[in-house]
């Protein structure tokens, strides 16, 4: 459903910068850690933090609170 598609944007824009640009890249755009870091200038296991690190604020803000 589009509306769902948008409250997951609108989440995805809540995150902080470099985080969301990690994520884009990486699920959006299909880039493995390995291209993120060049084009960032980060190393892989940072690239794979903030990735980390988004999918946890996602679902954090996404599943309830059982």
């Amino acid at each position: 459903c589009s509306s769902d598609l948008e409250q997951l944007l609108q989440l995805v824009d809540t995150l902080p910068k470099t985080t969301k640009l990690v994520f884009n890249l990486s699920v959006m755009e299909g880039l493995q850690h390995k291209e993120i870091a060049v084009l960032m200038g980060i190393t892989e296991n940072t690239s794979k933090s903030h990735l980390h690190r988004a999918r946890q604020q996602l679902k954090k803000q996404l599943l309830p609170i059982t």
